[in-house]
């Protein structure tokens, strides 16, 4: 993942936390949907096409910022994220159950756009045995964040909820990684 892309995916949460502290939640709801047509924009311009990730990152702003429009109260928009992270937790937890990890299924569907080299290592049993437990870390630890984002979403300002959304997700993919190992 590269700079641009951790920027795009933040944008819209970061815009609603910097402009509800200035304009008000009505201001920054739109401005996090502006952000994130942005990053569909950018996505289709630079990819020529939109992934499932991007497009349920998309839905999942609109629908939550739609709740929060209407009930005049920010937590729903906050729980996008939390939303997100619980789907994630399933989806790893489900393919874990089913005897097939989703980084493997990930890295068998895409390897065609990973390096030759990199290729290579992937393929190797021992890196393959640690897809499949950084799979099931990934499937507790999305569902431990999700819970701890829900937890700041009620309990914290604005800022610490971004920090812990924002931040906290790499944190814990990388303990989750470290685990694995």
């Amino acid at each position: 993942m590269n700079g641009e892309s951790f920027l795009l995916g933040i944008l819209p949460l970061l815009a609603f936390v910097v402009i509800d502290s200035f304009s008000g939640m009505k201001t920054a709801l739109w401005s996090a949907i502006a952000f994130a047509i942005l990053e569909v924009v950018y996505s289709l311009y630079m990819y020529h096409t939109l992934d499932e990730l991007t497009i349920g990152s998309f839905v999942l702003v609109l629908i939550f910022a739609f709740f929060s429009y209407r009930s005049k109260k920010a937590i729903y928009f906050k729980m996008q994220p939390v939303a997100l992270g619980v789907s994630f937790a399933l989806a790893f937890c489900i393919f874990q159950w089913m005897g097939t990890p989703l980084l493997i299924v990930i890295f068998n569907k895409y390897q065609a756009m990973v390096p030759a080299e990199a290729r290579a290592m992937l393929a190797q049993p021992n890196t393959q045995d640690m897809l499949g437990r950084a799979s099931y870390y990934l499937g507790w630890g999305f569902l431990f964040h999700g819970g701890l984002v829900a937890y700041s979403a009620l309990r914290m300002s604005n800022w610490w909820w971004l920090l812990l959304r924002g931040i906290g997700v790499y944190v814990m993919m990388g303990i989750c990684m470290w685990m694995a190992r």
